[in-house]
């Protein structure tokens, strides 16, 4: 990120990404998802939340025994709209999430914090 200080912290890490580096890129869509299940403390772009976005994004990939890219893949595709990655409908959306058919709700601070 420091090579690349002209781009802003988000894009060198999509830059990483799209260049072949194991980094996830810690883009706001997938912020949010790690922020409403409890992963991240916060969703700003500051270095520490990119950073932890992007460790937890290892763990997945670790987890699941896949790419960094295809983790990456799939957080996108459930959280943004109009996208050639995207589902039909994501779910995990930034205003009206669609709760009712989410699979993670258990763990959704997001969730429980409306519920109540």
């Amino acid at each position: 990120m420091k090579r690349f200080g002209y781009l802003s912290k988000v894009t060198s890490l999509h830059f990483l990404t799209d260049v072949g580096m194991p980094v996830l890129k810690p883009d706001r869509v997938i912020r949010r998802i790690f922020y409403r299940l409890g992963l991240l403390e916060d969703a700003d772009d500051s270095e520490r939340t990119l950073m932890k976005t992007v460790a937890e994004g290892n763990v997945f990939a670790q987890a699941t025994g896949h790419p960094i890219r295809y983790v990456d893949l799939v957080f996108v595709a459930y959280g943004q709209m109009k996208s050639e990655t995207s589902l039909a409908q994501a779910i995990c959306l930034e205003q009206r999430p669609l709760c009712a058919i989410c699979a993670v709700t258990e763990h959704c601070q997001y969730f429980h914090q409306r519920a109540s």
